[in-house]
């Protein structure tokens, strides 16, 4: 059995302590996403989204990777405490403002992100 430090667990608890790192995920979800995708969205600019990116990255519920000029991110479902974030995903699932993010990634495509990414 691992044991995880309290440090390990505060970084948890910090990442899913704002709302926008909670919709985030939520968007994670459902599709790998790039910085300018996530600020388009949230109607945040690029460097509140990085920070945003750093903290979730920093409590491995989030991975990165390349692609081509962007970074995309995706929810990191072999993190050990992602039932965390399971459980909280379960009390905003009739959330308005997490629906109306679902329905605006699905209207994302490949020419929207590279308009987006000239804006953010």
């Amino acid at each position: 059995m691992v044991i995880y430090s309290l440090s390990d667990i505060k970084k948890i608890l910090d990442a899913l302590s704002n709302e926008n790192r909670i919709r985030i995920l939520r968007m994670l979800e459902k599709k790998c996403m790039c910085v300018c995708e996530i600020g388009y969205i949230l109607k945040i600019k690029q460097p509140a989204v990085t920070k945003h990116m750093h903290k979730l990255k920093r409590s491995g519920l989030v991975n990165e990777r390349k692609n081509g000029q962007f970074t995309e991110y995706r929810l990191n479902n072999k993190n050990p405490f992602i039932d965390i974030w399971y459980v909280v995903r379960d009390f905003i699932k009739k959330d308005e403002i997490v629906k109306k993010d679902l329905i605006a990634i699905g209207k994302l495509n490949a020419e929207k992100r590279r308009r987006i990414s000239r804006i953010y």
